[in-house]
């Protein structure tokens, strides 16, 4: 599965993990430090959702990465550490479940990342 990562402070960058449900969760905690987070902030017509870890705020270490603005551009939130964004995608019985991003979003997704950047 393609997802693509941004680390604080570094240009974000797409990463491979596992393709299997298990796997693709395990891979995701490890790339986020802790128990994953969805936070739905983009369209749904987008399939996508960034994924953090639940706990960053409350850990010591980690560094704020991104902010996230409301839909009049004004600053609401920040992530810290390391974010991931997945795919959403629908499985065999029509449920919602990660997946890649699509290859034709990964400039678009990079490039939003980056703008949102903080230092």
């Amino acid at each position: 599965m393609k997802i693509i990562i941004k680390r604080p402070g570094e240009y974000p960058e797409v990463k491979d993990i596992r393709d299997d449900e298990d796997g693709a969760i395990t891979d995701l905690q490890e790339i986020v430090g802790g128990y994953v987070q969805l936070v739905h902030v983009f369209s749904p017509y987008d399939g996508l959702v960034l994924i953090v870890d639940e706990d960053g705020k409350c850990k010591d270490g980690y560094r704020e990465n991104i902010v996230l603005p409301d839909s009049t551009g004004k600053v609401v939130d920040f992530c810290v550490g390391t974010v991931a964004v997945t795919g959403l995608v629908r499985n065999k019985e029509r449920e919602l479940v990660l997946g890649s991003v699509a290859k034709s979003k990964y400039e678009w997704v990079k490039n939003w990342l980056d703008v949102r950047s903080i230092g």
